[in-house]
């Protein structure tokens, strides 16, 4: 598919849920902007063995709000030249639905998520990274887009999972606490191969 022309002609996408991809030639953004308004139903997205791919949403500078905000699955796994799950603002964009976060083998990818996206998370319950060496950051601490009054909370967070990611120094930012407001379900956080691991909480 091409994205010449308006938007409109994308919108018998709006009933797409779910997506696939494997094996994928090309550097270009798998949902460039043009089709941000015809995915408002996705639900699930897997991408695997896309060795090229450097981003997957390209988000563009969108009003209607929010974006992405079906999304319950999201899963990408041996992308390794991805520098950017999500290019461009994300003021914009609501992570509301996402339950399950899996990365595996992104090897240029430095962080997942904005403060800004990192407030937009309520549904998440699994988070599982591995192989994602180059990763200094799960949240980082400044998006440079807006002031983020309150801490970032994940009420429903119950698994996390981080295995082989060298540049790691720590889980959450400072702005996060172990507070049963911040993580009241968590069960499960396990970490292996994480040499450069110092803090839970920076």
């Amino acid at each position: 598919m091409t994205t010449h022309g308006h938007e409109q002609q994308y919108s018998f996408l709006q009933r797409l849920e779910f997506v696939a991809v494997k094996s994928r030639e090309g550097v270009c953004p798998l949902f460039p902007a043009k089709l941000r308004q015809g995915l408002r139903n996705l639900k699930s997205v897997k991408i695997e063995d896309c060795k090229s791919l450097e981003e997957v949403f390209e988000l563009g500078e969108e009003k209607e709000l929010p974006l992405l905000s079906s999304l319950t699955e999201l899963q990408l796994d041996g992308l390794p030249e991805l520098k950017c799950i999500w290019k461009g603002p994300n003021r914009h964009v609501s992570l509301q639905s996402l339950t399950h976060l899996k990365l595996f083998l992104l090897e240029k990818l430095t962080f997942i998520f904005t403060p800004s996206l990192a407030h937009s998370l309520p549904q998440l319950e699994t988070l599982e990274i591995r192989d994602c060496r180059e990763s200094e950051h799960i949240i980082i601490e400044e998006d440079g887009e807006r002031e983020i009054p309150e801490s970032p909370r994940f009420p429903k967070l119950k698994s996390i999972f981080i295995e082989n990611c060298g540049k790691l120094e720590y889980v959450f930012p400072v702005s996060v606490s172990l507070t049963f407001q911040s993580l009241p379900q968590l069960q499960t956080l396990e970490t292996r191969d994480c040499r450069e691991l110092e803090h839970i909480i920076r």
